[in-house]
């Protein structure tokens, strides 16, 4: 049961994600993914470790992807994030698993069949 409560409340912050502006964000992040110019935006959150939100290659001409997942608070302050992407349909295609430190954020981008893995850095803008 917990499972399933798990995927609906993921399927619903999907569905949430997916409607909003940029000019919602609470954190905007710029850098890169796998050598490519990327902006993420985290969407307000409860401070609970779980977030939200969406990036865009470029200047966001193909379009948005959605993320979810946690970023828990770490002894040395950082926090280490696990974030889990979909593409407009709502098909899992990545996971983000890295740290946020200083306002920076850095780990490694990997495929859902793990065949492709890329290295993602972005640092916050607002």
């Amino acid at each position: 049961m917990k499972k399933v409560y798990q995927t609906l409340l993921a399927f619903a912050l999907l569905l949430a994600s997916q409607t909003v502006s940029f000019a919602q964000c609470q954190f905007i992040f710029k850098g890169t993914l796998a050598g490519k110019a990327v902006t993420v935006c985290f969407l307000p959150d409860e401070n609970d470790g779980q977030v939200h939100g969406e990036y865009y290659y470029g200047k966001g001409d193909n379009g948005v992807m959605t993320f979810t997942g946690t970023a828990i608070r770490q002894n040395d302050g950082s926090y280490r994030q696990r974030l889990e992407e979909a593409n407009a349909e709502g098909t899992v295609t990545g996971y983000f698993t890295g740290t946020l430190k200083n306002g920076v954020m850095a780990g490694t981008w990997t495929s859902t069949d793990g065949k492709r893995s890329f290295p993602y850095k972005l640092v916050l803008q607002k």
